[in-house]
């Protein structure tokens, strides 16, 4: 059992990354076919720098001038923050609907509790 899921495991890796790579080869076909020559020197290069930007996550940037992590993480903060508050909210709604309903129904709260 173990085995089988240690190969699923390394499958699912392997065609992860198989996945990566082909992304990385497709984004750096523009530079292959620059100026409509075959400039394979050049598309190399550009499919190393890619996999070396994409696997070390160092000096991401976009636009080439604006870092991307300080972008993200403000904005992945601020999504959880409202994820929480918006699942506290609903918890507390949720047991103050159930305390209402209790109430309302008094006279069957021994069946309804029952469950």
């Amino acid at each position: 059992m173990v085995k089988k899921g240690t190969l699923r495991l390394a499958q699912v890796l392997t065609q992860y990354l198989i996945g990566v790579f082909i992304f990385i080869i497709i984004g750096s076909l523009p530079v292959l076919l620059r100026d409509l020559t075959f400039d394979t020197e050049s598309y190399f290069h550009s499919v190393r720098d890619l996999a070396v930007k994409i696997f070390t996550l160092s000096n991401l940037t976009y636009d080439g001038q604006h870092e991307m992590l300080p972008a993200v993480i403000d904005r992945f903060f601020y999504s959880m923050k409202i994820l929480g508050i918006a699942f506290f909210t609903a918890l507390a709604f949720a047991f103050m609907l159930s305390y209402l309903i209790i109430l309302f129904f008094e006279k069957k709260k021994d069946y309804i509790l029952s469950f």
